[in-house]
Parts: structure tokens; C-alpha cells; sequence
């Protein structure tokens, strides 16, 4: 991830990744079925060897799971929505 700047961050429909699978992070500016303004407000904070990192909260990724429409994105929508159920 050299080279990037804060434009890489404004573009939309970016990804930058940085590190190998397993253990790869991807960096996207946008995704379906979810706004910005609405993730940002239903971000989650997480914490990383003292580092405060705001993720996508869990309802917002299952709904972006399920926009994009895959078997896999299905079932990975339907594993967080369980989650979502176990803490009702």
C-alpha cells in the first residue's frame, strides 16, 4: 500500500489491499446495499494492539452480504444474522 494517497480514499468503488491470504485486508470505499453515512453511524469499534479501528457493524455487512447475492455471501449473511438473533 505504498504509493496511496488521501484521492485513493474519495474515489469511489475503490479496493486496496494490503498482505497475503489468509491474513489480507481489504480496504474498500464503497459496497451494495450499504451508504456511508449509514455505516458510519452503525460502525463498530474495535480494538487492535491499542489501536481504535472502525468496522462495518454486523446488520450493515449482512445486508451488503445479501445485496451482493452470491452462495457464499448468502450463507455468510445468514451465519452473522444468527448472531445478530443469539443477542435479541
Amino acid at each position: 500500500m505504498q504509493d496511496i494517497s488521501e484521492t485513493d480514499f474519495i474515489a469511489g468503488d475503490t479496493v486496496l489491499e494490503t498482505g497475503n491470504a489468509p491474513r489480507r485486508i481489504d480496504i474498500l470505499t464503497s459496497i451494495d446495499g450499504v451508504d456511508y453515512s449509514s455505516a458510519g453511524l452503525n460502525r463498530i469499534i474495535v480494538e487492535v494492539s491499542e489501536m481504535r479501528i472502525p468496522v462495518i457493524g454486523l446488520q450493515d455487512l449482512v445486508r451488503n452480504r445479501r445485496e451482493n447475492g452470491t452462495t457464499k455471501d448468502y450463507a455468510d449473511a445468514d451465519m452473522f444474522q444468527s448472531r445478530l438473533n443469539m443477542g435479541s
